[in-house]
Parts: structure tokens; sequence; C-alpha cells
């Protein structure tokens, strides 16, 4: 099965405990021999491979690039989100990844910085999808 995972941040960039259950979930499907690839943010868009696994890393469409420790302003940050609910150069990102690599199943993770219009994206080009969700305490 071919198979897109799609998260905010991968290894070796790790913010938490979503990545880390991501990168455990996508090397047990390597190892179950599925064909398993990883679209992500990162500050300038490249390819990777990890442990067996394509990953699609591409620029933040936004004011930063989210994967930091210092917090902007109130402002920018309002501004960020905001521009953040719908990148239409993301979702082109995604879109011609999905299109490269016809994955049989998108699943979607955490998504800020990667836009929530991806979900639509998958939809109305017959992607089979479903959203994980993250951190519920």
């Amino acid at each position: 099965m071919k198979i897109l995972y799609v998260h905010s941040f991968y290894a070796p960039f790790v913010m938490g405990g979503a990545e880390r259950t991501l990168q455990r979930l996508a090397e047990g499907m390597v190892e179950r021999k599925h064909d398993v690839r990883i679209f992500t943010t990162a500050d300038r868009s490249y390819d990777d491979i990890l442990n067996g696994i394509i990953i699609y890393r591409r620029k933040i469409r936004n004011l930063y690039w989210h994967f930091r420790n210092d917090l902007p302003d109130k402002i920018s940050r309002s501004i960020w989100h905001y521009l953040d609910r719908r990148s239409e150069s993301m979702k082109g990102d995604l879109m011609a990844v999905l299109e490269d690599f016809a994955p049989d199943i998108v699943s979607f993770h955490n998504l800020p910085g990667l836009t929530a219009s991806c979900w639509p994206e998958s939809k109305d080009n017959s992607f089979r999808s479903v959203q994980v969700l993250h951190d519920l305490n």
C-alpha cells in the first residue's frame, strides 16, 4: 500500500510526542513493506530520505517557519495563523506530491503550517484520507 503522511514536522525536527509517534508509525509501516512517504514543512524546500522513507520537505509559505522555541509577538502570531488558514501555495505543493506519488491513502496529522485547505484538496481529487488527532489532553 502507498501511504502519504502529512504532518507539520518530521524527524529530525521534533517538537513533541506527535512527531515521535508519527515516525514510529511510518517506520513500522515500512517494515511491513508499505511504500511510505512524508509531506512536511521546512525552512526551505528539498527532498530527503530517512530510514528508507522519502520526505518531501516544503518551504513554509508564511511569515516564519514555526519550528522554533522563541515565540514571536502576538500580532505576528495572529497574522501567521490567519495566513495559515488558506495557503494556496502549500496546497499546490501537496497537490504536486499527490499527483506524483498517487497514494492509496493520505493520513493527515498536525497541520499548522500546512493549511487546513489540504483536506478538501485530497477529497476533491478522490484520494482516500483520514485525519489523526494528537494532543488530546
